[in-house]
């Protein structure tokens, strides 16, 4: 009996810059070109979320209040892949008939919306009460539960995970040492190592927990990538994509298992303690759903 899956249709580079194709070379990612033929070396490393902040849309919003057309797109890049179509046209409609509207009002409205279409959403206290709606890996967990995929039990048994609290963020960070020489005009050389944690799911797939600079704030952040090999997807024709280049907004479909959903989950529960909180959060709220 072959294995059940979710099947899902990712995009091979999206507008907003979350999912790009990389090539592979001792352990490091490097931005493929354009023009370059797809080979075994390439995947697609995926910055993948779990909920989407009110504030990111109301940032959206006013940067292109005044063009419908790119309400629209902004709305469809954001949640085409994911949300019901019915909420997506809502969304539209809420977009390019506001134009001036207080911040308190538009999260009303949004708030609103999202209920009414039963979206599960999530306030942070402990984040001065922001609010956040399901997106991407919370989607296809609620996907993948409403698909037998995975159990509400096997959901259960996953809240018990880090029982032993790893938290990277918290325990590794960049480091920076002298290599003693200096270049140019004496121009003192440095090289920073920065922690990074792969784990090799299957050969399929894998994760990537890197540890960056916060940049708009003191301190390291922990980035979570969910990483798919090229050799490993067909086209929609069942095609290898191997030996050619990616066509200009091409969707792949991948299968993604039970095991590989938990993978990365668990890669953001040892991230950081508010991963932890987050990814918990929102798999007893599509359990409670």
């Amino acid at each position: 009996m072959p294995e059940n899956t979710l099947k899902y249709e990712l995009p091979l580079t999206t507008s907003t810059g979350r999912a790009r194709v990389k090539r592979r070379k001792n352990e490091f990612g490097e931005p493929l070109k354009t023009e370059d033929n797809l080979s075994n070396e390439d995947y697609i490393e995926w910055q993948i979320s779990y909920f989407m902040p009110f504030d990111t849309l109301w940032d959206k919003f006013k940067s292109i209040k005044r063009s419908k057309q790119k309400k629209k797109e902004l709305i469809e890049d954001y949640f085409r892949d994911f949300k019901p179509s019915e909420l997506i046209r809502d969304l539209v409609n809420f977009f390019e008939q506001t134009e001036d509207i207080q911040r308190k009002d538009f999260k009303k409205k949004l708030k609103e919306i999202f209920e009414k279409h039963n979206q599960i959403l999530i306030i942070k206290e402990h984040k001065d009460n922001k609010t956040y709606v399901m997106y991407e890996l919370a989607d296809l967990f609620e996907m993948a539960m409403k698909n037998n995929v995975i159990s509400k039990r096997e959901i259960e048994e996953l809240l018990n995970f880090n029982k032993e609290k790893v938290d990277i963020e918290n325990q590794y960070s960049v480091k920076r040492k002298s290599l003693n020489k200096s270049i140019s005009e004496n121009f003192e050389y440095y090289e920073e190592n920065a922690p990074l944690f792969i784990k090799r799911m299957n050969d399929k797939f894998f994760t990537e927990i890197q540890i960056k600079h916060k940049q708009k704030a003191v301190g390291y952040q922990g980035m979570v990538y969910f990483c798919i090999w090229i050799k490993s997807i067909k086209d929609k024709e069942g095609k290898s994509l191997i030996g050619r280049k990616a066509k200009s907004n091409e969707k792949v479909i991948i299968d993604l298992s039970k095991e590989d959903l938990f993978n990365i989950a668990k890669s953001f529960m040892i991230t950081s303690k508010d991963h932890d909180w987050d990814m918990k959060t929102i798999l007893k709220g599509i359990i409670k759903g």
